[in-house]
């Protein structure tokens, strides 16, 4: 899983939490609201996984970027 969060302080400890309980997570520092970041963050999670079967986006608004990768 790729979690990503504009702070990179929180998303780092979040993901450190997660990896502690045997989950495999990935952070990724992002803010949304740069189309360019979120499409960082959509090369970043096929890079590392190859695909991605589900976003989920809970800032309060949506970007479609993956049309163009």
């Amino acid at each position: 899983m790729v979690l990503a969060a504009r702070s990179p302080k929180d998303i780092e400890q979040i993901a450190t939490e997660l990896q502690a309980g045997g989950h495999a997570v990935v952070p990724f520092t992002c803010d949304v609201s740069d189309p360019q970041q979120v499409e960082a963050l959509a090369r970043f999670a096929i890079s590392t996984y190859g695909h991605f079967d589900v976003w989920v986006n809970n800032a309060g608004g949506g970007r479609t970027v993956w049309g163009n990768l």
